[in-house]
């Protein structure tokens, strides 16, 4: 069993590590992890693994409505109408991206203690709709450009939090080379091809194996998002290479390895699927064209298991009494999972609601609206997580009354 040294957390009490804490120890009895699964087979599997189904369904949304309409959907920056596409894919964020981003809020701004420890945070946060606001309306391409690198490299921090829970849970010590191999591969799988596309020369073609081809450039709806790369970075794709390398190795161990577990009974199931299916989607995700598209589904995936991960952490809370607010508390429980989803899927469709005020009300564009109103709650989601995900006790089940 793992567990962590423990610094002060961000939510008060000095229990949570950071994730410089790599330092491990055995647990006692009384904090043991029971294993494999962070809450059980049958909620992780559901919720951290099938949930990848939801990648391929903006995909297959927007290539139906092509093939039956013989036009592709218009792009939801190109034309206010809502095509059938766009209808399915804003339904989706208003059904499990927005609730995960408003998710965050449960635990921070709705919370005493993390707004009596973390002042800083705050008040780096009441600046973001500034940064936002100036971004949408003079430099939307510099805005796009930061919102794609910083969701990166968010996704990848709760992707390395996942193995982190799944390597604690492992009956016997994991070596640290192991480790390593593991957020290696969950940091690097997103970039080997996407940073190509970002760094190739205008017009320059990958050929890849089996006839596969990618082009240049970074395509957000009708944003070349590449466009905003420093000019001494253009052209520099042998660090797309070194990338891809490091990748390529470390894949390759986490193969190797994983087998040697397989065939030696040793194998920890949770930790080896997570990579086993993260890896190769979050690799060929930038072979679509559209990664407007492809990307969101891969955020659906990624907001599903966040939700999942919040609904645990706030249950456990309330069943240690750490939870300062009596409105969270009234949303959150382990039997009270359908109070906890309906409640941020009311603060999305709000969000919605004050969008349509905004732009049908007062007459602002549309394209402005979306990302002040969104993008503002979704980058403070972004700088807060960093603290969350380094929560690494938040997901242990309280211990049993004696």
């Amino acid at each position: 069993m793992w567990t962590q040294t423990a610094p002060r957390g961000p939510f008060g009490p000095p229990r949570h590590p950071g994730l410089a804490g790599l330092e491990v120890r055995a647990t006692s009895p009384a904090t043991e992890l029971a294993g494999p699964w962070i809450h059980s087979r049958r909620f992780d599997l559901l919720f951290v693994f099938a949930s990848c189904v939801l990648v391929a369904v903006p995909l297959i949304t927007y290539h139906a409505v092509a093939a039956l309409t013989g036009v592709p959907p218009q792009s939801f920056q190109e034309n206010q109408a809502l095509s059938i596409a766009m209808f399915v894919n804003l339904g989706a964020a208003f059904l499990i991206g927005g609730p995960h981003m408003y998710a965050t809020y449960t635990m921070t701004l709705g919370e005493r203690r993390f707004r009596e420890t973390h002042p800083v945070l705050l008040r780096v946060a009441a600046l973001v709709p500034i940064v936002v606001t100036t971004l949408a309306l003079w430099r939307i391409e510099v805005l796009l450009f930061v919102f794609f690198s910083w969701a990166s490299v968010h996704a990848l921090h709760q992707l390395a939090y996942l193995v982190t829970q799944y390597q604690r849970r492992a009956r016997t010590p994991i070596p640290l080379w192991s480790r390593l191999v593991d957020y290696t591969v969950a940091l690097t799988c997103v970039y080997p091809l996407g940073a190509w596309r970002m760094l190739a020369e205008p017009g320059s073609v990958l050929t890849l194996p089996f006839g596969l081809q990618v082009g240049s450039g970074f395509h957000i709806g009708a944003v070349d998002v590449a466009l905003q790369m420093p000019s001494f970075l253009v052209g520099q794709t042998w660090i797309a290479g070194v990338i891809g390398g490091v990748f390529g190795v470390a894949f390759t161990l986490f193969v190797v390895r994983s087998l040697f577990e397989i065939a030696t009974g040793q194998v920890l199931w949770p930790r080896t699927l997570i990579l086993a299916l993260t890896a190769p989607i979050a690799v060929a995700l930038p072979l679509f064209d559209n990664l407007d598209v492809a990307l969101q589904g891969f955020n659906l995936w990624h907001s599903t298991q966040y939700l999942a991960l919040v609904y645990l952490m706030n249950s456990y809370r309330l069943e240690r009494n750490e939870m300062s607010s009596p409105w969270m508390r009234l949303i959150s429980g382990r039997e009270n999972g359908m109070r906890f989803y309906a409640f941020v899927v009311c603060v999305s469709l709000a969000a919605g609601g004050l969008m349509g005020v905004l732009h049908y009300g007062l007459g602002l564009p549309m394209l402005q609206v979306y990302y002040v109103v969104l993008l503002s709650g979704l980058w403070i989601h972004y700088l807060w997580d960093h603290w969350v995900f380094q929560e690494f006790d938040a997901l242990n089940p309280p211990a049993e009354p004696s």
